[in-house]
């Protein structure tokens, strides 16, 4: 079974906050099931909760810092998360 929900946001900051708390809850909501979620544009999961929802995404970073050695290839997600 999947859901997905497309929710749109007023960008204000005090909205931004509610959103990445709501996002973070229905994450915890999902992973309690051993769901994973969709990687979303919005990097608002912590990484606890990647680790928890991808347990192999260690090696993909691995994967990608052996191909990619000098990061041409970057954007947010690898910066956030890939420590």
């Amino acid at each position: 079974m999947a859901t997905l929900c497309l929710i749109s946001i007023n960008v204000a900051t005090k909205t931004t906050i509610r959103m990445e708390l709501l996002t973070r809850h229905l994450i915890d909501i999902t992973l309690t099931f051993d769901g994973t979620f969709f990687l979303p544009y919005q990097l608002y999961f912590t990484s606890e909760q990647l680790h928890r929802a991808y347990p192999n995404i260690d090696a993909f970073f691995a994967l990608k810092r052996h191909h990619d050695p000098s990061l041409l290839f970057m954007n947010s997600f690898y910066a956030r998360y890939a420590r």
